[in-house]
């Protein structure tokens, strides 16, 4: 089963921007279902979300921060060739 994530985002969140432009350059948006927290108030709090960057994958597991979203987006890089 293909992992799907959702990417928990904010309009001034420079970082967000920079992870955002990554998975467009792999071509992974199919993959990530990026969700602006103000707009999206329920589903950030369904999540816990409590900072950004924040990434969530069906199978649970949450990446925090710059750092872990683009170790995330590395490895999908690696397995996609």
């Amino acid at each position: 089963m293909k992992k799907t994530y959702k990417f928990f985002t904010g309009e001034n969140c420079s970082p967000c921007k920079a992870l955002k432009a990554r998975i467009e350059e792999l071509q992974l948006h199919d993959s990530f279902d990026v969700l602006d927290v103000t707009q999206n108030v329920n589903e950030a709090c369904k999540y816990h979300v409590r900072s950004l960057t924040h990434i969530v994958c069906s199978d649970g597991t949450h990446y925090l921060g710059l750092v872990d979203g683009l170790a995330l987006l590395e490895m999908m890089s690696d397995l996609n060739g």
